[in-house]
């Protein structure tokens, strides 16, 4: 997949570049990760429906409930379960189907990726995030981040 880099002509050609954009301009639609259980059959056959459709990238979403975590409610689980071997293997199946078929993948962190929502934010900053509990911010950072541990 070539990476193409921003067009700054000027705009001479935008109408024609909005009627037939360069690769990497198209369409980035949100992937939701949820309900029916993830297969590389039914990727395969999701991603297959997409060729010809400009899309350009895909990002894994996840859905939240109102409940539990310090900013968003927790993510609502899915099958297989976030960041299990078997969701990695199926992740490096879509990047690589995304490779081959020419669309990027990202993944959307804001339920997974703040503090207090379950995942990373737990192992770097201690068990005990979820109590909202302010560590003391070092020097260079300009807030002080939920977590239970002080340093």
């Amino acid at each position: 997949m070539k990476i193409h880099k921003p067009i700054r002509d000027g705009g001479r050609d935008l109408p024609r570049l909005f009627r037939n954009p360069p690769h990497g301009y198209g369409i980035v639609p949100f992937y939701w990760w949820m309900g029916d259980p993830l297969t590389r059959e039914r990727l395969a056959y999701e991603t297959d429906r997409m060729k010809g459709h400009s899309v350009a990238g895909l990002q894994i979403n996840y859905a939240h409930s109102c409940e539990g975590g310090l900013i968003y409610g927790l993510t609502y689980p899915s099958d297989p379960p976030l960041f299990s071997d078997e969701w990695w293997d199926l992740t490096g199946f879509l990047m690589k189907k995304g490779k081959e078929d020419g669309f990027s993948v990202s993944l959307s962190d804001y339920t997974l990726g703040s503090p207090g929502q379950g995942y990373y934010t737990i192992r770097t900053c201690g068990a005990g995030c979820s109590n909202g509990r302010k560590r003391p911010a070092k020097p260079g950072n300009r807030r002080a981040s939920p977590c239970r541990t002080a340093f």
